[in-house]
C-alpha cells in the first residue's frame, strides 16, 4: 500500500502562478564533507527486496513532491488571501509544514547566516487561520539552509539550458532533508510533459552537510500523452525510475489514466483507484 499525499517542503519566495516560472513563482526562498554525486537513483545490481524497498521509498518521495506543489499552491491562495498578514508585511521565505497529519504554510525572514527566523507567521490550511502554537524555528531555518545551498549548487545548470525549475524540499527519512530541483513540465502539460533533468541534494538534518546528490539533467526529455488509452512512459533506467518519472506517473493515474512506467528490467503499474492503488511489477528480462 502506498503513501499519498503526504509531504513536507521549502519552495521559493514568491508563490506559485499557475506553477509557470516555478523557480520563481514556487519560490519561497529567494535564492529557495560532499558524497560524489550520483548519475541518478541506484543502479547497482539489487535483490527483488532491495529493489522493491528503494522503489517504495522513491515513489513516497515522489508523492512527497507532489504534496509540496499542492501546498505551495495553498500558500500563495493564503497570502493573497492575506490570511498572513497584508501581503506586503510577509517574510520573503516560506516553507511548508506538516504536523499531526496536517499543513501548514510558513513565511518569514532569515537573517544572512540563517540562524534566526524573523517577522514569523504560520497558518494552517484544514481551519484557515493563523496558527499560534509552537513551531520548530531551528528546523524551518535548517531546511531554509539546506535549499539556499542546493539552489545555489544546481541552479546554475538550468540556467544554462534555459530551462524552468522548481526548487522543493522536504524531511524524508531518519530526518534528512531533500531539496530537488525539479524541471515543471510534468506539473504543467497535461498532453506533453518533460520528464527527466531532475537534481537531488540530501543533506544532513541540520542542513548543513550534504550526504549525496543526484544528477539526471542528461535525461531531459519531452514525453506524449495520447488522448485516450494506455499511457507508457519509457524510461532509461535500468532498474529504478528518475523521480520525475515517478511524479509523471503518480499524477496521470491520478487524473485517472491507465500508465504504465517501463524501466529496462521491470514494468509498473499502478491498479487500484486514489490513495488504495497498489504498484503491481513485472519483470521484462
Amino acid at each position: 500500500m502506498r503513501l499519498r499525499r503526504n509531504g513536507g517542503s521549502v519552495l521559493q519566495t514568491e508563490l506559485i502562478r499557475d506553477m509557470r516560472l516555478l523557480c520563481g513563482s514556487l519560490v519561497f526562498v529567494a535564492i529557495l564533507l560532499c558524497a560524489p554525486s550520483a548519475r541518478a537513483q541506484t543502479q547497482s545490481v539489487l535483490s527483488d527486496s532491495s529493489r522493491a524497498a528503494a522503489f517504495d521509498r522513491l515513489d513516497r518521495t515522489s508523492r512527497m513532491l507532489i504534496a509540496t506543489v499542492d501546498c505551495a499552491q495553498a500558500a500563495g491562495r493564503a497570502r493573497a488571501q492575506g490570511l498572513f498578514g497584508p501581503p506586503d508585511s510577509v517574510g520573503r521565505w516560506g516553507q511548508c509544514l506538516h504536523k499531526d497529519g496536517r499543513a501548514f504554510g510558513v513565511f518569514f525572514t532569515p537573517d544572512s547566516t540563517f540562524t534566526t527566523a524573523q517577522n514569523l507567521r504560520v497558518v494552517d490550511f484544514a481551519n484557515t487561520v493563523r496558527y499560534r502554537g509552537n513551531v520548530d524555528t531551528a528546523a524551518i531555518l535548517a531546511e531554509a539552509r539546506a535549499s539556499r545551498e542546493a539552489v545555489r549548487k544546481g541552479m546554475p545548470s538550468f540556467l544554462r539550458a534555459q530551462r524552468e525549475a522548481a526548487p522543493l524540499s522536504m524531511r524524508s527519512d531518519g530526518d534528512s532533508i531533500e531539496v530537488w530541483l525539479l524541471p515543471t513540465g510534468p506539473f504543467l502539460s497535461r498532453t506533453a510533459p518533460t520528464v527527466g533533468g531532475e537534481r537531488g541534494f540530501v543533506y544532513s538534518p541540520d542542513g548543513r552537510t550534504l550526504a549525496r546528490e543526484i544528477d539526471a539533467s542528461d535525461r531531459f526529455r519531452t514525453i506524449s500523452i495520447p488522448d485516450s488509452g494506455r499511457v507508457e512512459i519509457r524510461s532509461s533506467e535500468d532498474n529504478l525510475p528518475l523521480i520525475s518519472e515517478l511524479i509523471a506517473t503518480n499524477l496521470l493515474h491520478d487524473r485517472g489514466r491507465d500508465v504504465q512506467l517501463v524501466t529496462n528490467a521491470f514494468t509498473s503499474q499502478l491498479v487500484g483507484p486514489g490513495s488504495s492503488a497498489v504498484w503491481v511489477q513485472i519483470h521484462r528480462r
